[in-house]
């Protein structure tokens, strides 16, 4: 949901010019022709260069840097736990009002907070929603048990042991290095409009 609309060579252009922020101009071709083919060697084929640079954004914005917040927070002494929202929304007003592709499985931007938060006075998933309002107080009195101090289903991260926890209404699904080829692609060219210590991260500091 945060890329508005379908497919189009406007969007296309939207997403370079975004990505053109994020990414050492010079390197941006190479950078996308490695990522697709990290994906394809992952099983993950796609047909538009569109669906590339949505996957590119939201691994570089998201899924990159929650990787690199838990390798400093570690190094740092503290205890980290990476949860990943794996669930294919039902109730997503915001996303499905701005791609249709939330409408169909796609957990777009912001989705789980509907499910985490607390909810109430007519607002959220009611209970006639059946088995998505089951997962929704499940998901949410993990949630809320863990910021009380509980442990939750998150397993720790360690440099050692690179996991994140994935958690849908199947219960919790434990992966180890998510995402981590695509990542290390993505890392190793920042834009100089990057903060210094995403500019260290690509040549290979801390």
């Amino acid at each position: 949901g945060c890329i508005p609309g379908d497919e189009s060579p406007q969007l296309n252009g939207l997403l370079r010019a975004t990505l053109a922020q994020l990414v050492d101009k010079d390197s941006e071709d190479q950078l996308i022709k490695d990522y697709n083919a990290s994906l394809i060697q992952s099983g993950i084929v796609n047909t538009s260069e569109y669906s590339v640079l949505h996957q590119i954004f939201t691994d570089k914005v998201w899924t990159c840097e929650a990787w690199g917040l838990a390798d400093e927070i570690t190094r740092g002494g503290g205890e980290m736990h990476l949860g990943g929202f794996w669930h294919a929304p039902k109730h997503d007003p915001v996303g499905s009002s701005t791609n249709k592709l939330c409408q169909f499985g796609a957990t777009c931007h912001a989705a789980e907070m509907l499910y985490s938060l607390p909810q109430g006075r007519g607002v959220g998933i009611k209970p006639d929603m059946g088995e998505e309002y089951w997962f929704m107080t499940d998901y949410r009195d993990r949630v809320l048990d863990f910021v009380s101090g509980g442990h939750g289903p998150w397993e720790v991260y360690k440099p050692d042991h690179q996991v994140i926890t994935l958690y849908d209404e199947n219960g919790a699904h434990p992966e180890v290095g998510y995402r981590k080829k695509q990542c290390a692609i993505l890392d190793r060219s920042m834009s100089k409009g990057m903060p210094m210590y995403l500019q260290r991260r690509a040549k290979g500091g801390l």
